[in-house]
């Protein structure tokens, strides 16, 4: 019994990063065919040659294999067609699976590219019916659960999954914590307490135990199973359930007291525990912005893709800026991927390096609830590479680490040069974000542009796609109609090939300087995707720009109160105009693009 799933590729032509759909916890069943060209022309695998298969798991765990579990060879050669047993190791975690074969003979070694699995998460085992997943933190509401209290475990299968969970209050937990400490004598008789007022706590023992609510309760609870709604679940099994990502279910719509404590407990507490509650004042704006995105979802289905989108918040140190908390509820209550930051998270009038740093890492905390693993962040001019005079501040090492290193992190993303471009998809919708560096520069000028390295990269590399039918968002800080981009006319002309379907030759600049420009390519018997706009920032602006080919170039207001836009109305602090988001929402069905503005400024849209 196998399922074979068949892939041409070509060791000489362009990098194509494929992607097979595979299912958690398949065994000994899933091969995969290999059929090898070089230059169109068969290459057959050689007779003396030892493939071995390298992969990488989306929990960032890997290995190489060339014999499966059960002892048998892993491989198996015919002409042209390589064909590899997929092993059970590398379906255990659900995710993007990175994939090459190593043909190796003496010292010679030839890899194939990557090929890109995407394992689904296996339905859990041994579910009756109207029972609830029992994974992940798909539980029964906790019994007895009350706002405010904290959770254990109250029932854990065979399997060692948690089954059931128990609301108790901090003062069980405490007098818990207590019977165990005589029991230990950790507490030498006296009562925790008197242990913290010997430890220098002054007040009350009502207020010692509110001061323990949050991480401080697990200093006195010591090995008793248990969770704040800030924290972690931990089994006897050493399994552990985060809140931020996953929810417990099985709570009815509240009609008596017990069930409407328990939804607020859930709902509340546990669902997006660790992100911080956007202020009361934005709350009718967000429910608001929900309710639209929401009803354009619906209306497109699954040909509906959202992002979030804003630019230019222009950080000084010590701001408190509440974007990534109102980025984060959107995201999380319209299930949206990804973040697009267009640049410029530090101010303007920064004039230090220490300043840019301070700034960099204010806007780290700010984005905090966003999660680096769903934030896109283009490179801005005032994010630490240029001063008010356009002079270098930092250098390019350094911003990478301020900017891309954390981004780096999800495996998911295809990154260039100096890892301040890249690409990720979202291939369930078949649509790719690239996220480009219009502030690239060498080191010591100073003038706009995307590089020569960087448009390679772009023609040869991101805009390869596996199938017909993907389509493309690009992002990126200074807009590419901007006058003062270099070589802004090179990475036009590679979009108007793709668009084409042509094969394109390009020069331009002089030779060993930044506006330099030599790529080649064609696209003519590739698959096409596309394009549903270039979303840029650094104009402070509302603006939908035509452009000579067919897709918009469309900038948005700053996200900081420095709109160019004379007829914007004045933002007022504490109020839900006092910042900038928009929630993109495209039907590709229609190529209709929908820009659903939260605070300041007007929805708008657009036909692709």
């Amino acid at each position: 019994m196998y399922v074979n799933h068949k892939l041409k590729m070509d060791l000489s032509g362009p990098a194509v990063m494929s992607k097979i759909d595979m299912v958690q916890r398949d065994q000994y069943v899933r091969q995969l065919t290999l059929e090898l060209y070089s230059n169109g022309e068969v290459w057959p695998v050689p007779a003396d040659v030892h493939p071995i298969v390298c992969y990488q798991k989306a929990d960032g765990t890997g290995g190489e294999y060339d014999t499966l579990p059960d002892g048998r060879q892993a491989w198996s050669a015919e002409g042209n067609a390589l064909t590899v047993e997929i092993a059970p190791q590398m379906l255990t975690a659900a995710g993007p699976v990175r994939m090459a074969v190593d043909i190796l003979r003496g010292d010679a070694k030839i890899s194939t590219f990557t090929v890109m699995l995407y394992v689904q998460k296996a339905i859990p085992l041994g579910l009756e019916s109207g029972d609830y997943f029992k994974l992940e933190g798909f539980l029964s509401a906790p019994q007895n659960g009350e706002p405010g209290q904290l959770l254990r475990i109250s029932g854990v299968n065979d399997q060692g999954k948690v089954t059931a969970l128990e609301g108790y209050s901090l003062e069980d937990a405490v007098n818990a914590a207590l019977e165990q400490a005589k029991e230990t004598g950790s507490f030498d008789g006296k009562s925790a307490y008197e242990v913290a007022v010997e430890n220098g706590f002054e007040g009350t023992e009502a207020q010692w135990l509110e001061s323990l609510k949050g991480e401080g309760v697990s200093a006195v609870l010591g090995d008793i199973q248990q969770i704040n709604v800030t924290g972690k679940l931990t089994t006897d099994s050493n399994i552990h359930i985060n809140f931020n990502n996953s929810r417990v279910q099985g709570v009815r719509t509240p009609t008596v007291d017990s069930d409407g404590a328990n939804k607020a407990y859930v709902d509340q507490a546990v669902a997006r525990c660790g992100a911080v509650s956007v202020p009361d004042y934005w709350q009718e704006a967000v429910d608001a912005a929900v309710l639209q995105v929401a009803a354009l979802q619906d209306i497109a289905g699954r040909d509906a893709v959202s992002f979030v989108w804003f630019s230019d918040m222009q950080l000084s140190s010590g701001e408190d800026v509440c974007t990534g908390m109102l980025a984060a509820e959107i995201m999380e209550r319209c299930h949206i991927p990804f973040a697009v930051f267009s640049g410029d998270a530090a101010a303007a009038e920064l004039a230090s390096e220490t300043q840019w740093q301070d700034a960099l890492l204010q806007a780290d905390t700010v984005l905090e609830p966003i999660g680096s693993e769903r934030l896109l962040q283009a490179q801005g001019v005032c994010d630490g590479s240029r001063g008010t005079g356009n002079e270098i501040i930092m250098n390019q090492n350094k911003v990478y680490n301020a900017l891309f290193r954390k981004q780096e992190q999800d495996r998911r993303r295809i990154f260039g040069g100096d890892g301040s471009y890249f690409y990720v998809d979202a291939p369930a919708a078949k649509v790719r974000f690239v996220i480009l560096n219009s502030c690239w520069h060498q080191e010591g000028t100073s003038v706009f542009g995307f590089g020569n390295e960087q448009i390679n990269w772009f023609a040869s590399t991101a805009l390869r796609f596996p199938e017909d039918g993907w389509a493309l968002v690009l992002a990126c800080h200074v807009p590419p109609t901007d006058s003062r981009i270099c070589d802004a006319d090179a990475l036009l002309a590679v979009l108007a090939a793709l668009e084409g379907n042509d094969s394109f030759t390009i020069t331009g600049g002089t030779e060993g300087e930044e506006n330099y420009v030599a790529v080649s390519g064609d696209f003519t018997n590739l698959p096409t995707a596309k394009i549903l706009g270039f979303f840029c920032g650094c104009d402070h602006k509302d603006q939908i720009l035509e452009t000579v080919q067919s897709y918009k170039v469309v900038t948005i207001t700053s996200d900081a109160d420095q709109s160019s836009d004379e007829s914007e109305e004045v933002r007022v602090s504490g109020t839900d105009n006092e910042r900038a988001i928009d929630i993109v929402t495209i039907n590709r069905k229609m190529e209709m693009v929908n820009l659903t503005r939260l605070g300041i400024g007007s929805s708008r849209y657009y036909y692709a």
